[in-house]
């Protein structure tokens, strides 16, 4: 069983590099175009790109744990000569741009487009049959295979050309580029393939009125980890600062720490951000999990010291009642210090009540964790995403 888990692990963390390594390439390609040439993400394939002359249709492999081999790539060949196919008269090439750990720079020739095509795996039938009759020698000229750079060495590259694009702004390596790679996933998830169309001018000018750092899932599994918690710790004290200031948590209960880090997060920040005279307004803490780990939390916090207004009026979930919960706590003061609040937080179990959070709005909005939340739609309110552990977190917020 742990030999079992350990391959799963190796192979989710291959399929994680698989899925940088091509948003990576898609932005060197991106960068390499022309201000105005139409870019698909995620079109006919990875990436197409329409030209004045012709069309350009790119797939990207990642394969660090793999030497090369031909059947290595032959699904995304046939996917490409089925294509080819059904539009063989119109001006389109097609780029396969694959790494391989032993970095051989191959062809693909007649030979190897033949042997596909000879393959008797049942994988392969439908595609085999729909390419039975091609001329392999027209398809080779409007195919090409690319060896491509390792992920450091592409990274570095895309890295480089960036810089040039963003006037070798020195924000490029914890802001731009994150930013870039966060932007790119982002566009391939839309549902609408016009919402997946861009260009190189318009990417750039996005690119550069975005002024905070996405720790998104994908930019927290880059190399810098460290370096961007730590440019977002900084880019965030500001707005810390501010001691009178409506703030929201919704937290992913699904987060590896979540059970052990919760309480202790929200004790501290408690500690610092809401226990002076001028820290008047009162954190929510929307948590993503199960009833009897919220309960379980309550009573934790109970423990702690932590006071909380949970809403609840009587014992069950159907009893909770949102003005009891959006109450202002009875604050009593001693020498012109807080002596005692009613509570110090209010707490709401988000599975139980989602509605909650968008009744009345905050003025900071902070998601904890790699769960997407679009049903928190909340207008004029700065939101920040942060797909960290509540341990980075404390970090972030210098608990």
């Amino acid at each position: 069983m742990q030999k079992e888990t350990k391959y799963m692990s190796r192979a989710a963390n291959y399929a994680i590099k698989g899925f940088l390594y091509q948003f990576l390439t898609t932005l060197g390609h991106i960068l390499d175009s022309g201000d105005n040439d139409q870019i698909t993400i995620e079109g006919i394939e990875d990436l197409d790109i329409l030209l004045p002359t012709e069309t350009q249709l790119v797939q990207f492999k990642y394969h660090e744990e793999k030497t090369f081999t031909i059947s290595s790539l032959y699904k995304p060949i046939l996917h490409m000569m089925c294509h080819y196919m059904e539009f063989s008269s119109l001006d389109i090439k097609y780029t396969l741009y694959v790494h391989f750990n032993d970095g051989q720079k191959k062809t693909i020739n007649r030979v190897d487009i033949q042997g596909i095509l000879n393959s008797k795996s049942k994988e392969y039938v439908t595609y085999i049959q729909k390419c039975r009759n091609i001329d392999i020698d027209s398809f080779l000229e409007k195919f090409c295979y690319i060896h491509g750079d390792s992920f450091d060495e592409m990274e570095n590259s895309v890295t480089e050309k960036l810089k040039g694009c963003m006037s070798n702004d020195p924000n490029v390596d914890i802001l731009f580029y994150p930013n870039a790679i966060h932007k790119i996933a982002s566009i391939s998830s839309k549902k609408s393939k016009d919402d997946r169309i861009t260009n190189r001018k318009h990417f750039l000018s996005e690119l550069g009125d975005v002024k905070k750092l996405a720790l998104s899932r994908w930019t927290m599994e880059l190399k810098s980890r460290e370096k961007f918690i730590k440019a977002k710790k900084i880019e965030l004290q500001a707005t810390l600062k501010i001691p009178s200031r409506l703030r929201y948590f919704l937290f992913d209960g699904s987060l590896e720490d979540f059970e052990d880090e919760i309480v202790k997060f929200i004790k501290d920040y408690v500690n610092k951000y809401h226990s002076r005279p001028a820290q008047t307004k009162t954190p929510c803490f929307y948590l993503d999990c199960d009833l009897e780990q919220f309960s379980g939390i309550l009573i934790r916090l109970h423990h702690s010291e932590i006071k909380v207004c949970h809403g609840y009026i009587g014992v069950s979930p159907a009893e909770f009642d949102e003005a009891t919960f959006f109450r202002e706590p009875i604050i009593t003061l001693l020498n012109k210090q807080i002596s005692k609040r009613e509570f110090h937080i209010r707490i709401c179990c988000y599975q139980v009540n989602p509605s909650v959070i968008r009744v009345k709005s905050c003025e900071d909005l902070f998601i904890v964790g790699n769960k997407s939340y679009n049903e928190v739609s909340i207008k004029d309110i700065e939101v920040e995403n942060l797909n960290v552990s509540i341990s980075e977190l404390k970090g972030i917020f210098k608990l």
